[in-house]
């Protein structure tokens, strides 16, 4: 009933995976030297002329780790001036995707062409892979909901997200199988830390990968999620059949479902289901249209347990792209950077 409530208060959510143009990842974004805070307004301008009303922004525990509160004030100033557009804030805490080695400073130029080029996990690898580290990780959790635990600027924690994704190292050692337990086990743990705060907000980590009948893949990860989510986000980069056995499989859980990300050109078609059918999203528009873009302006009830919709990409601007691959052909099909003798464990990364 609660999470009921959450979806008719946030109503249909249209938005983006929001990183200012000037920034090439999560620390570029948000480290003191590279903060910038008059582009970030000037993009998110443009997001909400285009009728976004959400940004989903990640966030990095180094940038906690090295700078605390003054790190938590530039996050704080990013959901204000999203807010003076009418957007509201979904902050991711973690990510599993891209470099597993993060550091702090001056950030690798990213390179042309290549998606995601210098995008970093977070936390790093050698941090996942080692429980005796996660501890240094809790006061992250902790003080970020703490302090925005009753903001109604924001409207869902994205505690993680694809924290089993491929990278560098499950690549060259041939096996995704340590990364899944680890990153199983640190999830449920951020989900604690995440509960001991109560923040008004769900809390949620999504789900990425199917079958090929378009179910949750089994596994402790997902297990957790599902089981822990107050809400159910998910990704899917597949054509508009796939896509909406995905959304059927998922209606199964009882709780509003929000896609916050979707849309691949090399996947096939996504229709024009943004503008017909209030049951998916589009990279910027989707479902009903509304009737303001403030994103407590209006109020759609949503029609199904569907509930609302966000969508997806990882820049902002006048337009927006996005990602090239869909999730299982990111898989099958790891970027240059990840290059490896032998891929052929990719086919299938759980085989």
């Amino acid at each position: 009933a609660e999470a009921r409530a959450w979806a008719e208060r946030a109503g249909w959510l249209v938005g983006c995976n929001f990183t200012p143009s000037t920034a090439g990842n999560q620390l570029e974004l948000w480290q003191r030297e590279t903060f910038d805070p008059e582009t970030i307004d000037r993009e998110l301008g443009w997001a909400a002329g285009l009728g976004m009303n959400v940004i989903r922004l990640y966030l990095h525990d180094l940038m906690f780790e090295a700078e605390g509160d003054a790190f938590l004030d530039r996050f704080e100033h990013i959901v204000a001036m999203a807010d003076g557009h009418g957007i509201a804030t979904m902050p991711v805490l973690f990510d599993g995707v891209w470099h597993p080695e993060p550091e702090l400073g001056p950030q690798p130029e990213p390179t042309p062409r290549l998606h995601n080029s210098v995008w970093l996990q977070s936390p790093g690898r050698p941090t996942m892979d080692d429980p005796a580290a996660w501890p240094r990780l809790q006061p992250y959790v902790v003080e970020t909901l703490t302090r925005f635990a009753n903001d109604e600027r924001i409207v869902l924690w994205d505690l993680f997200n694809e924290p089993d994704q491929i990278d560098r190292d499950t690549i060259l050692g041939g096996s995704r199988e340590s990364k899944e337990a680890s990153s199983a086990a640190l999830v449920a743990e951020v989900f604690s830390w995440a509960r001991s705060v109560a923040p008004s907000q769900p809390l949620s980590v999504g789900v990425w990968e199917y079958d090929e009948e378009h179910r949750t893949v089994p596994g402790p990860l997902n297990e957790v999620a599902l089981a822990n989510s107050d809400v159910i986000t998910f990704h899917c980069y597949e054509p508009e059949g796939p896509l909406n056995a995905v959304i059927d499989g998922l209606e199964s859980h009882d709780r509003p479902l929000v896609c916050t990300e979707w849309l691949a050109r090399t996947a096939g078609r996504c229709s024009g289901t943004a503008a017909s059918e209030p049951s998916t999203g589009g990279s910027s528009t989707a479902g009903p249209r509304p009737a303001s873009r403030g994103h407590r302006g209006w109020n759609p009830s949503p029609t199904t347990s569907r509930g609302s919709t966000s969508c997806s990409t990882r820049t902002a601007g006048p337009t927006t792209t996005p990602r090239p691959t869909s999730s299982v052909e990111r898989q099958r099909r790891p970027e240059p950077w990840m290059a490896a003798p032998n891929r052929q464990h990719l086919r299938r990364a759980r085989q």
